[in-house]
């Protein structure tokens, strides 16, 4: 664009120049030599951005240069007042115009096609651009109709940026709990796969009775860890089973009652895990705490008196004091046998013995837990899910539609699902406020 004459070194100093030049560069060719592999490729491009920087700074600098010494002669092509500010430092800059004619093509191919206008501004800021409009048309005396418009869309406005604000938040949660459960989530898809995969070849072998549940139960397993909530903290299958971690017990059981109790309203009156009995005021219960427990044991007698302690201290309180229990016993989380034939019995007859039955009422909860069948119920039915019949005849009271679409099959499996908790649970509540619950 510019000659230099007059400017320009002389040609031994462009010599000896070069020499440095290419000494420079066979330097950095034998660095690069010595290196292997990604250390190599690494350092190349270090080199090649370190060159590209150096030539781009030179030719500004000599531009600059020559703008302040050159003299007007015949042989200059451009004068440094028709150049474009930035031309000579940026040689790769498009003309100008460029961007805007693309634009107006973007723009054109849209409306041919019919699509809304976009724009860059977010959510936010067109409600600030509007708020603003409607402070001038109130401050100006504005039409009411312009005022009632500007106000109706700034209350769109801002409910679309609350909303897009709710979704970048969980969409970073997301990915927060991707990376951090990533790991724990694979390894235990793995476990279960391969508990899964042995069963099945050993039923295969040798049938028994309890086979289906058992592969039905590991089963769910996988759909737990596939399907978990991605915006939540991921609630491990297998890290509390050793028995004594009452803390991790506690976070578990608190998570199950807010995603199943509290989110899809399983149980109406559980307003958040630490409240319950919430709604039945009317039926003259106030709302209060719910205590947690916990036991380490694996045996049946001393799992009664961890329960019975937890029921005295219960029975002292009163009603004001707490409204249930929540004692988990992870050391029966694979024997779902066990919970429902003989801890729980066990339990009913104490209770009955002690003449509390009119006033404490129990709810068994298991990872495992499948409702029993009409002979076992008509016998014990005490803590367990209503039969399928009974369930169909609430759901045809209030949805008749959407109990003509559920077979038994159907009520048997989320009735079940309703009891199944991360570890084995023995469920204490007051009578009164159970009768009171179900009758609402």
């Amino acid at each position: 664009l510019l000659t230099f004459r007059g400017s320009c070194p002389s040609t031994d100093c462009v010599t000896r120049a070069a020499r440095r030049r290419d000494q420079r560069r066979q330097q950095a060719r034998d660095k690069i030599s010595a290196l292997t592999g990604a250390q190599a490729l690494h350092a190349g491009r270090e080199a090649w951005h370190r060159r590209k920087t150096q030539r781009a700074h030179r030719t500004a600098t000599h531009t600059c240069r020559s703008v302040r010494t050159a003299r007007p002669n015949t042989q200059t092509t451009a004068s440094a007042e028709e150049m474009a500010p930035g031309a000579a430092a940026n040689p790769r800059a498009k003309p100008k115009g460029v961007h805007k004619a693309k634009n107006a093509l973007h723009k054109r191919r849209r409306e041919q096609r019919g699509l809304a206008k976009t724009s860059k501004k977010t959510a936010k800021n067109r409600a600030r651009d509007v708020e603003r409009r409607l402070r001038k048309l109130k401050a100006n005396g504005g039409a009411a109709a312009d005022v009632a418009e500007s106000e109706k869309r700034l209350a769109a406005l801002r409910e679309e940026a609350s909303g897009a604000a709710d979704a970048r938040k969980k969409v970073a949660t997301e990915k927060r709990y991707a990376e951090r459960y990533r790991k724990v989530k694979f390894f235990e898809r793995q476990k279960v796969e391969r508990r899964l995969k042995k069963l099945r070849k050993e039923l295969a072998a040798r049938p028994a009775a309890d086979g289906p549940a058992r592969v039905k139960a590991l089963e769910d397993d996988l759909l737990y860890i596939k399907h978990y909530p991605r915006d939540r903290k991921y609630v491990s299958l297998f890290g509390a089973r050793a028995g004594d971690d009452a803390a991790t017990a506690r976070r578990r059981t608190e998570a199950f009652v807010a995603r199943v109790l509290v989110e899809l309203r399983q149980c109406p009156f559980t307003a958040s895990p630490a409240m319950a009995a919430v709604g039945l005021e009317a039926a003259g219960v106030e709302s209060a705490p719910v205590v947690y427990a916990h036991s380490t044991t694996a045996d049946v007698s001393r799992l009664l008196g961890d329960a019975w302690d937890a029921m005295a201290r219960f029975l002292e309180g009163g009603e004001a004091t707490a409204s249930s229990i929540l004692l988990t016993a992870p050391r029966f989380d694979d024997d779902f046998e066990t919970w429902s034939r003989v801890v729980f019995p066990a339990l009913e007859a104490s209770v009955v013995a002690a003449g509390r039955s009119r006033e404490l009422g129990l709810v068994c909860f298991h990872p495992r837990y499948e409702t029993p069948d009409d002979a076992w119920l008509a016998r014990h039915r005490f803590g367990h899910m209503y039969a399928p019949e009974k369930l169909r005849s609430w759901c045809e009271a209030s949805d008749p539609d959407l109990a003509e679409g559920l077979s038994d099959a159907d009520l048997l499996y989320f009735g079940s699902y309703m009891r199944r908790t991360p570890h084995a649970t023995i469920n204490v509540l007051w009578a009164r406020q159970l009768e009171a619950a179900e009758t609402r």
